[in-house]
């Protein structure tokens, strides 16, 4: 099974290339090019995009472009599999493995991008001086953060993939308005227990009012549970998906 997952999923990570390689020429055409064109017509010189920002808004895209991946596609991908005699299970561990691959690099280029630009990691701070062993752990949990959006998206995307084109319309109308609703009420519950909100974030991130610190670990632990979670809810959703008539 492992040997046909890894198949699969570097088939699916080549597949995402392909696409996210279209995408990207959509994005250089209409970004970079037509905005350079016009700016040589108007003012006869090239102005706007640095190297840094162009790098920031190519991750962008490769960002978006994996998490709409994991919303939108995933019956396609189950039907694909299923129709060539892979099980559900097969076909969603080279779903996440391809996820995986095509995580990484994204969070190479983001650190090198940092290292560069910045000189330093995002989350470098939060494993003390920023060096080689504390880069590797900000590197690692950056990496972390990243598959928890994916595997979100992934766990969304497989549960929509289970509605009838109705339903999935009433989910996409109908959660933002009771979001909106759940999240008023919610504010203003946290209004009124400011106190107690305060101690629960502070426990998340692992914050300490003695030292002023927050401790990486806590945090570190939120995310890999979570991460955990959102990939049982997938698998789960995705044992449950069947072969539509239309």
């Amino acid at each position: 099974m492992n040997t046909k997952s890894n198949r699969l999923a570097i088939y699916n990570f080549k597949n995402s290339l392909f696409h996210l390689g279209t995408t990207y020429i959509c994005f250089f055409a209409i970004v970079v090019i037509v905005p350079t064109l016009i700016s040589l017509i108007v003012s006869s010189n090239m102005s706007g995009m640095t190297w840094s920002n162009f790098v920031s808004e190519l991750l962008a895209v490769a960002i978006f472009y994996t998490i709409a991946d994991c919303l939108f596609f995933n019956y396609n991908n189950f039907k694909l599999t299923i129709q060539n005699g892979i099980s559900r299970r097969t076909a969603w561990l080279a779903r996440v493995k391809g996820i995986l691959l095509l995580s990484l690099p994204i969070v190479i280029v983001q650190g090198i991008d940092a290292l560069v630009d910045h000189g330093s990691l995002l989350y470098a701070g939060l494993f003390g001086t920023p060096k080689g062993a504390e880069w590797g752990a900000a590197l690692a949990f950056d990496f972390m953060n990243m598959l928890s959006l994916f595997a979100t998206a992934l766990a969304v995307g497989y549960g929509l993939a289970l509605l009838s084109k109705r339903g999935k319309a009433t989910v996409i109308i109908g959660v933002p308005i009771v979001g909106l609703i759940l999240l008023v009420q919610l504010v203003k519950a946290m209004l009124k227990n400011q106190e107690a909100v305060a101690n629960v974030l502070k426990a998340i991130i692992g914050y300490s009012d003695k030292t002023g610190m927050m401790n990486p670990l806590n945090i570190s632990l939120f995310v890999l549970v979570w991460l955990v979670v959102m990939l049982l809810l997938s698998f789960f959703f995705s044992s449950k998906m069947k072969l539509r008539r239309d």
